[in-house]
């Protein structure tokens, strides 16, 4: 047998009526499937796993049918079908699951402490099978009609409008009638069902939009409409596409196991990724909610109406919607600057792609635990990296005007990878295929360096590691190679393309140019590369400045720099010199790169060198420190107050001053404190917290009046020094304190504290069987994510050990770039303690 379904019968139209019991969490339904068979067979194999299916028919007539639970799949045999009509039905019942997939369960208790329950879904990528029998694989769409049964107080949504709502027997229950969907696949459908409420609907031209949520929380909803209408307006005028169908209806859940998904016309989220206080977020909150906004309704046309042909094409849909998000919400407030803020989060995704244990973007995916696999920072944010880099090669209307004619002509289908770089290939007349196929189907990146040649300069190329193995050294070719548009700024201000297909190339320009008269190999930081600068160039860079470097270039200089320092390719005393140069920054996201190495130096340094970093760190902040000020200005850019928070933070705990912590116990009690600076005084007071403080995070973790101070507070519990703080963490994690969707993270956070991240480790592993039994499996390997930071040679040996006889199906690759990333990090720490920087 075979996971894949034959293709021997194509569904057509579904009717699907399901009734959810909220009280005793199950479910009951049935399925009437149209479906086409296109060549003669013996058998209908569809999908359905963790159903009770209590009967099948065929054309009307009662079957014998049976079900694979290792394949997840039903099967009837049909004797020998010709092709044709061929009617499929099935009824069946099921559990309202506390695993976050399928059809699932989520609570929340109102203002009296009753507990409510909510029916919600789940399904991407392959859990609808686990709510009614189906064709579950993205190429079998088809059109949908759902009708729920529900009790008369409850609001019902699924993915068309509703079209009735009538009473349906004496049990005090309605029949709720949906609209019938254009075709799509299986894991785009949705409904919800729940004693929730809905905000009167905004309007995008003629489509209506909604908030759903729980109530008392209808004045959270205003921001996200907000963005959700101009999202739809941009994505229309930039697919040159209307919307793809009648509504759109965003649904607030107290669970889930994904940040948010983009269900046709029904998208579901987490509760602080679309519900917030405009006046008390930060602006990162207020920039991550619009973000995952744009994302889920990029997809309604770049993976809901042209969707990928098989799971293993799931990283373009990703990496475009991740690559869209960024262009509406630099759309919605340019402000934000968020291409520039995007090397934070592209930086993590080098980071894996520096491992050997890396993978390509795009891989074969057999079972459904490897395309749950797909779903990581390599899918989102290198793919996202390489689109850009892609976009900026072309040229951004040129690159447009592609993307219209991809989704033109696959509307209603399926694609593969290939179809979209023919669109862009046949608009732009550049080799578009051949390149991006060095990118999507190879793991890893270059790092290009640059050299004098006689009459002139060339650029080299070779993959960048940090372990210092050398990859397919015995080949001819020395490793793999990419073709790569280098984008290059001269000295004099020329910015030109050099495409780099070899192992070298000249830079050639009509005039002859040494590496001095270089200022970017890497021009506003578009390309999904690491530039390695000779020994000479950074010590001008730390001598003379960086004020020559827009902002995208100073954070690539010193991201490329800090990753060549993990890898000992640059010393730490080189790394901790070039940072002089930063000292006159005013960006913060340069900053978050030069906080963030130094928090992390911190972590692997020796007990002795902690005042020798703190002293350093309070030297690199104090000038843009002063330069700012302690008090935000009126019509301040919400860039600058986050800088302020920023160093702020800093200083209180790299820098451990004890008059920061003075002064944020006092901003505290401020009321109607810059939400930046009370961000940065919640951290603060944690890292050096009491008991007492930590039972009143505790309180206002469980009192949380926004899903961002819910959360703020809570990821706070992890930063306490105290042994004993931790260990109530990883209780409350355990115990259920802490929802299924967040205990993983705030285990994974814990594991990073630098005194007491192995009492945790030891704390997970003494309840493993538990945890994985008790959170949504795909966020095992993310709770996992923690372990890099034991760095202890000691502990990362045990680490290791532990996954020994422990693998993790839908994660093995992830696990094994975290052990990879631990080995690098003790490393570095090796380095680090024998560094002069810090004595």
């Amino acid at each position: 047998m075979s996971h894949r379904l034959p293709r021997s019968i194509l569904p057509n139209h579904y009717q699907i009526e399901l009734r959810p019991d909220l009280t005793n969490a199950t479910f009951e339904g049935t399925v009437s499937v149209e479906t086409i068979v296109v060549d003669t067979t013996t058998s209908l194999v569809c999908n359905a796993i963790d159903l009770d299916v209590a009967w099948v028919a065929i054309d009307g007539t009662r079957t014998d049918f049976t079900l694979d639970d290792t394949f997840e799949q039903l099967t009837v045999e049909l004797g020998e079908r010709e092709p044709g009509p061929l009617h499929f039905e099935a009824g069946f019942t099921g559990t309202l699951n506390d695993d976050l997939r399928g059809f699932y369960r989520s609570t929340f208790k109102d203002e009296s402490g009753n507990e409510h329950v909510i029916a919600t879904t789940q399904f991407q990528s392959t859990d609808a099978r686990r709510a009614f029998p189906c064709w579950d694989e993205p190429d079998f769409k088809a059109t949908f009609d759902v009708s729920l049964v529900v009790d008369q107080h409850l609001t019902a949504v699924s993915n068309g409008a509703q079209t009735e709502r009538v009473a349906n027997d004496a049990e005090g229950k309605d029949r709720v009638t949906f609209a019938r969907t254009m075709p799509m696949s299986t894991y785009l459908v949705a409904f919800v069902v729940g004693p929730l409420e809905a905000t009167e609907p905004r309007f995008a031209g003629t489509t209506p939009v909604r908030i759903v949520h729980q109530p008392g929380k209808g004045h959270l909803t205003e921001f996200a409409l907000d963005v959700a209408v101009k999202a739809l307006e941009y994505f229309e005028e930039y697919y040159g596409i209307a919307y793809p169908t009648d509504k759109l209806d965003m649904i607030a859940l107290p669970d889930f196991a994904m940040g948010a998904m983009e269900n046709l016309g029904c998208v579901t989220y987490r509760e602080i990724l679309l519900l917030v206080d405009p006046e008390s977020a930060t602006q990162p909150e207020l920039q991550n909610v619009a973000d995952v906004i744009n994302h889920e309704l990029a997809h309604m046309w770049f993976g809901d109406l042209v969707t990928m042909n098989w799971w293993n094409g799931i990283w373009l849909n990703e990496a475009f919607a991740t690559f869209m998000e960024m262009k509406a919400t630099d759309s919605f407030a340019p402000e934000w600057q968020r291409w520039t803020s995007f090397g934070i989060s592209r930086s993590a995704a080098f980071d894996i792609d520096s491992l050997f244990a890396t993978r390509p973007i795009e891989f074969p995916v057999v079972s459904p635990s490897d395309a749950e696999a797909m779903f990581d920072l390599l899918t989102y944010e290198k793919g996202a990296a390489v689109v850009r880099m892609l976009e900026q090669w072309l040229g951004e209307e040129t690159f447009r005007d592609g993307i219209r004619t991809y989704l033109k002509k696959h509307a209603y289908k399926n694609t593969e990878t290939h179809d979209l770089w023919d669109a862009l290939e046949a608009e732009s007349g550049l080799p578009v295929r051949t390149a991006m196929e060095t990118w999507i189907f190879q793991g890893g990146y270059p790092v290009i360096s640059i050299e004098d040649v006689t009459g002139g300069c060339h650029l080299h190329q070779q993959r960048f590691t940090y372990l210092p193995e050398s990859v397919d050294a015995s080949s001819e070719t020395g490793g793999p190679l990419w073709t790569i548009p280098v984008g290059v700024r001269s000295k004099s201000g020329d910015e030109f393309f050099v495409e780099l297909s070899d192992a070298s190339a000249a830079i050639n320009v009509g005039a002859e140019l040494c590496a001095d008269d270089i200022a970017s190999l890497n021009h506003e930081g578009n390309g999904f590369y690491r530039v390695r600068w000779s020994d000479h160039a950074l010590e001008r860079y730390a001598t003379n400045g960086v004020a020559d470097l827009g902002a995208v270039e100073r954070f690539g200089l010193v991201d490329d720099t800090w990753s060549l320092s993990l890898g000992g390719a640059v010393s730490v005393d080189s790394y901790v010199r070039l940072l002089d140069a930063y000292q006159s920054e005013r960006d913060i996201s340069v900053w978050q790169r030069i906080i963030g190495s130094l928090a992390f130096m911190r972590h692997v340094a020796s007990d002795e060198q902690l005042d020798a970093i703190a002293t350093t760190t309070t030297r690199l902040l104090s000038e843009a420190t002063v330069a700012i000020g302690s008090t935000p200005n009126q019509d301040e850019a919400a860039r600058i107050s986050q800088l302020r928070g920023a160093l702020f933070t800093a200083r209180g705990t790299i820098g451990c001053d004890p008059a920061t912590v003075d002064e944020a116990r006092r901003l505290v009690t401020i009321d109607g404190l810059d939400p930046e600076m009370r961000s940065a005084s919640v951290k603060v007071i944690a890292a050096n917290g009491s008991d007492d403080d930590f039972a009143e995070y505790r309180r206002l973790f469980e009192a949380g009046e926004t899903p961002q101070d819910e959360i703020r507070y809570l990821y706070a519990l992890t930063d306490f020094p105290d042994e004993d703080h931790l260990a109530k963490v990883a209780t409350m994690a355990l115990d259920g304190s802490i929802r299924s969707q967040n205990a993983p993270f705030v285990l994974a956070q814990a594991l990073m504290h630098r005194e007491h991240g192995f009492a945790t480790w030891v704390k997970i592993t003494e309840n493993w069987d538990s945890i994985n039994e008790q959170f949504p499996s795909n966020t095992i390997v993310r709770m996992l994510t923690g372990i890099r930071w034991l760095t202890d040679d000691g502990h990362a040996k045990q680490v290791a050990a532990f996954f020994d006889d422990k693998p993790l199906p839908q994660g093995q690759k992830q696990l094994d770039q975290h052990l990879e990333r631990l080995r690098v990090n003790a490393s570095f720490a090796s380095a680090v303690q024998n560094s002069s920087s810090f004595r």
